[in-house]
């Protein structure tokens, strides 16, 4: 990660500068989530809060998917408690572990307007 005129730059190198669609992907996901862990442990003047709206599994592949929401299991499990607030939006479907209570609360859908977010058409 560098800090240049212009913002963050972060690049991943195995073997190379990588530039996949799923790199960039994960890339955001990472620096997001150090933010948020900062945040947990106090070292920020953030919100520990944060919301992702999309990360596919079509981006990620399936594994980087899948294992992006246990990391997510063990942070809340075994370090920071209920001391943040996640939430994922997304069209893929969560691991089965995760689709469930109390980690899914919402199913949303573009149409009807009744079964989005605010319940209407805006």
């Amino acid at each position: 990660m560098r800090l240049t005129g212009k913002g963050l730059e972060i690049s991943v190198e195995a073997g190379g500068d990588r530039r996949t669609a799923a790199i960039q992907s994960l890339k955001v996901l990472a620096f997001d989530l150090a933010c948020l862990c900062l945040s947990i442990e106090g070292r920020t003047r953030i919100p520990a809060f944060l919301i992702h709206d999309s990360p596919r599994e079509a981006d990620l592949g399936q594994t980087i998917y899948y294992e992006h929401f246990r990391l997510l299991r063990v942070l809340e499990e075994e370090l920071a408690g209920g001391t943040f607030q996640y939430v994922i939006t997304t069209t893929t479907k969560p691991p089965q572990d995760f689709n469930k209570a109390p980690w899914r609360r919402e199913v949303l859908r573009g149409a009807p307007g009744s079964e989005r977010l605010l319940r209407c058409d805006l």
